[in-house]
């Protein structure tokens, strides 16, 4: 089975699908709607700047969960998705491959953010996103999904040292695994930056102290 863009234009069309159902707008809910603007605040401060000041690219949109959360959080934002289904439901989300992004100018965005896109892609793929948004914004960050679960698109599960050592061997920026805010003895946040702000430092220092005990 090739899980490419023509297999999720097929699931998003699909509304008995998984994508059909639980990722479409319609059947949302109100909880993860909360969830996401949580996140999208979080991933906001982390840059310092006045959500008006700051523009992100959300890659893997879908049908814009993500976008309509950092829009509510105030920051200017546009999603890249590779399903055209998809990306035709929100006006903010455009139909673009994650893994070629030489069509966005260097520097164009602050923070490029995705979640549970990179465990659907193949390691060159990543790396070829990953270079991509190292040109395109100072910072990224990654939620990657740890286990298949019921999702056979999820190709991609490896332990989040293998993630960090991936990014880290083609990153000239410093990368994290950092506690994700919402589950932060389970989950983590890939990050690649020059450098965390203190506080997050003093989070890290925390978690890595609790662990050596």
């Amino acid at each position: 089975m090739e899980y490419d863009a023509n297999w999720y234009n097929t699931q998003y069309a699909d509304s008995q699908s998984r994508y059909g159902q639980r990722y479409a707008k319609k059947s949302f809910p109100i909880w993860a709607e909360q969830k996401n603007r949580l996140y999208a605040q979080f991933v906001i401060a982390l840059t310092g700047k006045q959500p008006k000041d700051v523009r992100v690219l959300d890659l893997g949109s879908g049908e814009g969960h993500f976008v309509d959360a950092f829009r509510a959080a105030g920051a200017d934002v546009i999603g890249a998705e590779w399903s055209h289904v998809a990306a035709d439901r929100h006006e903010l989300v455009q139909c673009l491959d994650i893994t070629d992004l030489s069509s966005i100018p260097s520097g164009s965005f602050d923070i490029v953010w995705s979640t549970q896109v990179y465990e659907h892609l193949t390691d060159d793929q990543v790396i070829s996103s990953f270079r991509h948004n190292s040109r395109i914004a100072p910072v990224q960050m990654h939620m990657i999904a740890d286990r298949v679960g019921n999702d056979p698109s999820h190709i991609n599960i490896k332990p989040a040292v293998d993630w960090v050592e991936l990014f880290a061997s083609i990153s000239d920026r410093n990368v994290f695994a950092i506690p994700d805010p919402l589950h932060p003895f389970d989950d983590v946040i890939y990050c690649e930056m020059e450098a965390l702000p203190p506080l997050m430092q003093e989070v890290l220092q925390r978690n890595l102290r609790h662990e050596s005990i």
